[in-house]
């Protein structure tokens, strides 16, 4: 895992206060606005029941598809100083900012507007001129569906395809969030290693309660571990580290085009846009099923028929 040089130079950054940044390159109003966003988020705390669950979904999903560098290397925070600042996603690996201002309205609120576009456009400089991201996305995200398909339209004639909007629905509890959200109850399952409801719901809780027991920036993997540690007892038995077995290696070798991933949550096998995910130990095949792989194809179907429904395709 190589980790960019820009991240050490935006480290140094930090010793710079990000408001006289704001002042001397958008002068002092935009300096006093951003300030008073910050405010606002403070003041709110996270009570943002939207915000609370796309967050956890965000989490969710980058424990379930993540390697173990990755989610070491991934930050997440809420109302970091900035123009867009609900939730923030800080990818060191692909040198990647995130930034997610999130409405849970079908309203005028939840609106592509010209004020929304300004802030987008200095949260754009903020990310590479003063985080020195080498990249960086700005999210419109809303929770009602026909809102999104509107501001897509307008993002799309605006041609920034840094400027994105984005769906998530709302719900009053975390049970009926998993019944809307096919994407969280699918990693839900991945990382939990079963389908009963109940237990994911427990489980989104637990990730809940631990996302809102601290405003500090911090590691997927930190977050993951004090998720672990608030698990009495630990539903998430998938999240234990899955090495390769030799038997699936050695007939991996002859393939160059097969990928093997360790992640954080089992193993992904991947091959010209399949994967597919193992997420217990297997049970090794005999001799006479494994000398009949004789290509990628057939490796992909033996891994399918231990696996079941375990794959999706990318």
């Amino acid at each position: 895992m190589v980790i960019s040089i820009k991240y050490y130079i935006r480290e140094f950054k930090k010793k710079m206060d990000i408001t006289e940044y704001v002042k001397d390159k958008f002068g002092k109003d935009q300096c006093t606005k951003m300030i008073n966003i910050r405010r606002g988020g403070d003041n709110n705390n996270k009570g943002n029941r939207l915000e609370e669950f796309f967050a956890v979904n965000s989490i969710v999903k980058i424990i379930a598809t993540s390697t173990d560098d990755d989610i070491s290397n991934i930050i997440v925070v809420a109302q970091d100083p900035g123009f867009v600042d609900d939730f923030v996603i800080k990818d060191k690996v692909r040198d990647h900012k995130t930034n997610y201002q999130i409405k849970n309205s079908a309203g005028v609120a939840a609106n592509w507007t010209g004020e929304m576009q300004d802030r987008f456009e200095m949260q754009q400089d903020l990310d590479t001129g003063y985080h020195n991201f080498g990249n960086a996305s700005q999210v419109l995200l809303v929770s009602d569906s026909a809102k999104q398909k509107a501001n897509a339209q307008a993002l799309t004639k605006l041609g920034n395809s840094a400027f994105k909007s984005q769906f998530f629905p709302d719900a009053a509890s975390t049970f009926e969030l998993l019944n809307r959200s096919e994407e969280l109850r699918t990693n839900m399952e991945q990382i939990c290693g079963e389908k009963n409801l109940s237990t994911l719901d427990q489980g989104v809780r637990v990730v809940l309660g631990e996302w809102k027991s601290s405003s500090d920036e911090r590691s997927i993997a930190d977050i993951f571990q004090g998720v672990r540690d608030m698990s009495k007892p630990d539903i998430f038995k998938s999240g234990t580290k899955l090495e390769p077995p030799r038997w699936l290696l050695n007939t991996a070798e002859p393939f160059n085009n097969i990928e093997i991933v360790v992640k954080s949550v089992g193993l992904s096998v991947r091959y010209n846009g399949f994967e597919v995910n193992i997420f217990k130990e297997l049970e090794e095949p005999s001799q006479l099923i494994l000398s009949g792989v004789s290509n990628e194809l057939k490796f992909i179907e033996l891994l399918l028929s231990l696996t079941q429904d375990d794959y999706k395709q990318i």
